[in-house]
């Protein structure tokens, strides 16, 4: 079990007050002749850099009729995830591949000041890696494996804050059953970073707060990285949260 932390709250102060927040100094220069009494400033924050994003339907930033759409998502959020950029969303084949449909929606979310999130390299459930890399195992695999990577990371050099390398891997570890390899997601993380990418590392997974059902697997195997020095910044962790509404507020 995760201990349990009766400081939480006011830990969470001290770090919303680390991490949130900065002093701003303001400096005034006004005539001589005129007093501090006779001055009146407003100020209004207009955009925050503390990081607040949404997972948004790429389809979306391109369609013409979606502007208000587009529109609500620039002024609310500061960080899009864009999901249409993983293996199964491959348009084109093996060694040609076609994300062109996500990359041009990287491309507007960037073009209107926003940061993006890539979701994601590999997954390691097999319903949703490509059937012709479900056929493959051995060296050949491993390559395989790799090669992505390299093609991933080319394809979106300088336009990611962040890339989910892996993600499910507490849902199915298909790479480690299908190479006889526990380490191999480790190694994913090592190659990924053997590639000099601008993006930080994240390693995601769903149930780790929302339904708590891998919340504990998901401290270890953090704790397990850190330990052994593998190159994850980070954890993500999805919501995958529910709301049930009454059909009349649906209408």
């Amino acid at each position: 079990m995760v201990p349990e932390n009766s400081n939480w709250r006011a830990e969470s102060y001290t770090n919303i007050d680390t991490y949130r927040k900065s002093n701003i100094n303001f400096v005034f220069t006004v005539p001589s002749n005129v007093p501090q009494s006779a001055l009146d400033v407003q100020i209004r924050l207009k955009k925050h850099s503390f990081v607040f994003g949404v997972r948004a339907n790429d389809a979306n930033f391109r369609a013409k009729d979606y502007t208000y759409y587009r529109n609500l998502v620039f002024s609310w959020f500061n960080t899009i995830t864009i999901n249409s950029i993983n293996w199964k969303y491959n348009a084109g084949n093996e060694t040609n591949p076609n994300y062109s449909k996500a990359l041009s929606a990287i491309d507007v979310v960037r073009a209107n000041g926003l940061k993006v999130r890539a979701h994601c390299i590999h997954r390691d459930t097999p319903d949703n890696i490509p059937n012709w890399v479900t056929a493959l195992k051995g060296q050949e695999l491993r390559d395989t494996v790799d090669f992505h990577i390299q093609q991933m990371v080319n394809l979106t050099r300088g336009k990611l804050f962040h890339w989910c390398v892996m993600n499910e891997h507490l849902q199915g570890m298909w790479y480690e059953e299908r190479l006889q390899d526990p380490n191999i997601t480790k190694n994913i993380f090592k190659y990924y970073n053997q590639q000099n990418p601008d993006a930080k590392a994240f390693l995601n997974d769903f149930t780790g707060v929302t339904a708590g059902g891998n919340t504990q697997a998901m401290y270890d195997m953090l704790m397990e990285y850190k330990s052994e020095g593998i190159p994850i910044d980070g954890l993500g962790i999805q919501g995958h949260t529910k709301i049930s509404l009454h059909p009349i507020l649906l209408s």
